[in-house]
């Protein structure tokens, strides 16, 4: 279970705006010590209008909590170890991964000129990782890319694409700290557009079951 904070740069039919949202991430953590794990997760992001500085824009928000963005993926993790230094304490592994990724784009927007651009958009695709692990007694250091293509629900003729840059830090089995920077795209030529840098941190929940 995770928390955190993102910004946002939205493109969205010609006007663009940004804005700062919570974000709230369930997810599984990899232990990145065997060679075959999976892995899934579930995040969201929301924000209040009246808190974000918005540039001038004709996209209308309704006033209060939107939800910004949905995301969710499941992966096979395959992480071959290639090595050791310093007498065996510190172990590198190739972190590769295959698997889904669902994103969707959700804020009410108003606009009486153009009734059917509204926000709700949902993408999925097939998603490819790769990147490395460096694993330290009880400490793990990681970092990836993951790539995604895929449809638009009920939109045949616009594709879904998603990318990421990950990197992060598990301590034992108590912490995760994650940051993300990432892309996410749901119309040709760039007409519904995320642009987003994420930071979390999220507390193990196996820490808590111990006696």
């Amino acid at each position: 279970m995770a928390y955190g904070q993102e910004t946002s740069n939205i493109h969205f039919w010609g006007d663009e705006y940004s804005v700062r949202a919570n974000v709230i991430r369930v997810a599984s953590v990899p232990t990145f010590r065997q060679n075959m794990e999976t892995s899934w997760a579930a995040e969201t992001s929301f924000f209040n209008k009246s808190e974000n500085s918005q540039q001038e824009t004709s996209v209308a928000l309704k006033d209060g909590m939107n939800t910004l963005m949905y995301h969710g993926n499941f992966s096979l993790l395959f992480l071959p170890q290639v090595g050791f230094v310093n007498n065996g304490k510190a172990e590198f592994r190739i972190y590769t991964s295959i698997g889904l990724d669902i994103g969707s784009y959700v804020p009410s927007h108003v606009d009486s000129d153009y009734p059917e651009r509204v926000g709700l958009t949902t993408g999925f695709g097939p998603e490819v990782g790769l990147g490395f692990v460096v694993n330290l007694e009880s400490v793990s250091l990681y970092g990836y890319g993951t790539i995604a293509q895929g449809a638009i629900e009920a939109a045949d003729f616009y594709n879904y694409n998603s990318s990421s840059l990950n990197t992060g830090i598990r301590i034992g089995d108590v912490l995760n700290i994650r940051y993300t920077l990432g892309e996410s795209r749901w119309a040709n030529k760039g007409h519904k557009k995320a642009n987003f840098s994420r930071f979390t941190v999220g507390i193990l929940l196996d820490s808590l079951n111990r006696n």
